[in-house]
């Protein structure tokens, strides 16, 4: 299976911002992650040109992949484009293959926003409903379009700063 080394590349004007910004060597045998925000929304394919070297000799690749439509359980996705937007070194390819870091990152991304619905719903079952409000935030930080996160403590009857969920108890 020859392998391309990509000398330069670009992304069509449909592709805003990309991931890594070096491309690795590209095998034919196994998918290359590149992520990374359209400028156009709303576009139906992504293309590329890369200029590279195969054995040494130059050749020149015209790609295209269409898009699939937007879906809310790709949530994560967002998350992975900031990480690898703030990485150190934006040029440094994924370290593991394409759909391995695309299973983990989903996994690892719900399992973040779980916890922190979690921890929320303790806060407030303990009448700490600043706290449960910094943890819905950051659920929906995590997913945008998570309901429960969006309802927040306002989902419990009498919920809300300086109010109890449960009736007083008598003094003794």
């Amino acid at each position: 299976m020859p392998v391309v080394k990509p000398v330069d590349w670009a992304f069509g004007p449909e592709v805003g911002e990309s991931y890594p910004t070096k491309l690795p060597p590209l095998r034919g045998d196994r998918a290359t992650l590149v992520m990374g925000k359209l400028a156009r929304p709303g576009a139906t394919a992504v293309t590329a040109t890369v200029n590279g070297l195969v054995n040494g000799k130059p050749v020149v690749l015209t790609l295209s992949q269409g898009l699939p439509a937007p879906r809310v359980e790709h949530f994560f996705l967002n998350l992975m484009v900031a990480q690898w937007k703030n990485a150190p070194h934006k040029d440094a390819p994924a370290m593991l293959q394409s759909d391995r870091a695309l299973a983990l990152a989903s996994t690892q991304v719900k399992l973040y926003r779980d916890e922190f619905l979690t921890q929320a719903a303790w806060a407030v079952s303990v009448d700490r409903f600043d706290e449960a409000e910094k943890l819905y935030a950051a659920a929906i930080n995590v997913d945008p379009t998570d309901r429960e996160a969006a309802q927040g403590p306002r989902s419990w009857p009498g919920c809300g700063p300086g109010s109890s969920p449960r009736p007083s108890s008598p003094s003794a």
